[in-house]
């Protein structure tokens, strides 16, 4: 049999007629949307406040202490190496002053951005802004800390 003149079973050559399972409605086909029809998100989300948005830069800019914390060893060991300090020996005072300085302030920078971030959070009406704040406030308390101790360790 060709193709043409159809198979049995099938009206006019084309795919066998499947019923529908019993008791379930006749569907109808759907009908194509305009361009004007359809909506502008596929997917609505929910709206989000600019207080949470906030919380949520203060939370992630606490994300850069692993950065910050490179970057201030190489500003402090820079600055060791450049005023003369030498390995091994307990560096004069203002030398371990003028090389902690910058890289504190180089460490400092993820906490400083999380509580401007908290500040603005706090100022729409979210309190939990400052959290972030107060989490990156400790972690540089701990590494001023660490490193008076080993300068006066050493």
């Amino acid at each position: 049999m060709s193709a043409s003149k159809g198979a049995p079973g099938r009206a006019g050559g084309g795919r066998a007629f499947v019923p529908p399972p019993r008791g379930t409605a006749p569907t109808t086909p759907p009908t194509p949307m305009s361009a004007t029809d359809r909506p502008s998100d596929p997917m609505p989300r929910r709206p989000i406040d600019p207080a949470s948005r906030w919380v949520r830069r203060a939370w992630l800019s606490l994300l850069l202490f692993p950065v910050s914390l490179l970057a201030a060893f190489v500003v402090g060991e820079g600055l060791f190496a450049l005023l003369g300090g030498t390995e091994g020996e307990k560096p004069p005072f203002w030398i371990a002053l003028v090389g902690a300085g910058p890289a504190l302030v180089v460490f400092a920078l993820p906490a400083i951005l999380a509580l401007w971030f908290g500040r603005r959070a706090t100022r729409e009406g979210n309190p939990r802004g400052y959290t972030p704040a107060l989490v990156g406030a400790v972690l540089v308390g701990l590494f001023v800390l660490q490193n008076a101790l080993a300068y006066l360790v050493a």
